[in-house]
């Protein structure tokens, strides 16, 4: 199959003699592409007919996608099939921005993957790295 595409590939090239566009102007339409981009900001919840209390919270196991996984020693463990898993708090993270809003607070985050922990829940979004504005109880974390 890849010689295929490499002929067709070659075809192509001797068929188009003159580039359309050069090197600099295929830099400035991808400056002007990355300036001009807006993330889409449907609200999905309100797309699909569904309230905010009928989302199903917790964090989801991904090995049985059960949800309601618990920390245990530095870890999220699920209880129906065992698995034990670092990083799966990233995925509710993912959800909570798609469907719930564009921002969030560590109590936001502790209410949607059922931490007790003020301290565990600030460690966590810490880790991810995620971009955030403000400070102590007033800090805010946006999705990347």
């Amino acid at each position: 199959m890849g010689i295929i595409c490499w002929n067709v590939s070659k075809k192509l090239k001797e068929c188009i003699k003159d580039d359309v566009i050069d090197r600099k102007g295929i830099r400035k339409l991808c400056k002007l592409l990355l300036k001009s981009h807006v993330p889409g900001t449907q609200d999905i919840l309100l797309k699909y007919g569904v309230a905010k209390s009928e989302v199903i919270t917790g964090v989801q196991c991904p090995n049985c996608k059960a949800f309601g996984m618990t920390r245990v020693r530095r870890k999220w463990f699920c209880e129906k099939c065992g698995c034990f898993d670092k990083s799966a708090h990233v995925e509710a993270v993912k959800d909570f921005f798609l469907l719930m809003n564009s921002t969030m607070s560590n109590k936001q985050f502790r209410e949607f993957t059922h931490l007790t922990s003020v301290d565990m829940a600030s460690k966590l979004l810490m880790r991810m790295n995620l971009p955030s504005s403000g400070a102590n109880k007033g800090r805010v974390y946006h999705p990347q």
